[in-house]
């Protein structure tokens, strides 16, 4: 029952996601990004959606990210906000993931926004850090800037990466690029 709960979740969040974009364009990639990381720990990866929007659309790579990254910051807001309200879904968190959670959390105690941006970059779930962010009681500007930085530079990245390859896979196999 659960996981077919799950699946027509992801089902409509990719459709939902999908019509966003494919009408809207940039604007509808923004609300695509507020969408899916609003979702706490259930989600489409963002960076395939970019990636496959740069290709369709041949839009700037570096627009691309910061529309997405802006979009991405605000949806992690849901996760910061359930930490600093101290839910108890934010101490179940904690509970179960005891050792992750309680060095997100030194490292947002030590280094603020700088640690925000950094965990960013790692194949962490970063709605640990956003939840952490807030029970820490980072100052929710500083929070949001480090979020949309950190996720600019992950998406463009990504899109430089995913550029890199394609191009490289075209040139070994001998079509034009």
């Amino acid at each position: 029952m659960v996981l077919e709960v799950l699946a027509a979740f992801l089902a409509w969040l990719s459709g939902t996601m999908q019509f966003l974009i494919q009408t809207f364009g940039l604007p509808g990639l923004f609300f695509a990004a507020i969408l899916e990381n609003a979702t706490l720990f259930v989600g489409i990866p963002l960076e395939l959606i970019i990636i496959a929007f740069h290709y369709a659309t041949h839009a700037n790579p570096l627009l691309i990210a910061v529309i997405a990254g802006l979009g991405a910051a605000i949806g992690e807001l849901t996760g910061y906000a359930i930490g600093r309200a101290g839910t108890g879904i934010a101490e179940k968190i904690k509970h179960h993931q005891i050792g992750l959670f309680n060095m997100l959390e030194k490292q947002i105690d030590a280094k603020g926004p700088f640690a925000v941006f950094l965990l960013l970059l790692l194949p962490i779930p970063f709605d640990l850090v956003g939840i952490a962010s807030g029970i820490a009681k980072m100052n929710p500007l500083k929070f949001f800037l480090a979020t949309f930085a950190g996720k600019t530079t992950r998406f463009f990245l990504v899109l430089i990466a995913a550029s890199f390859g394609i191009k490289l896979l075209l040139g070994f196999f001998g079509a034009a690029s």
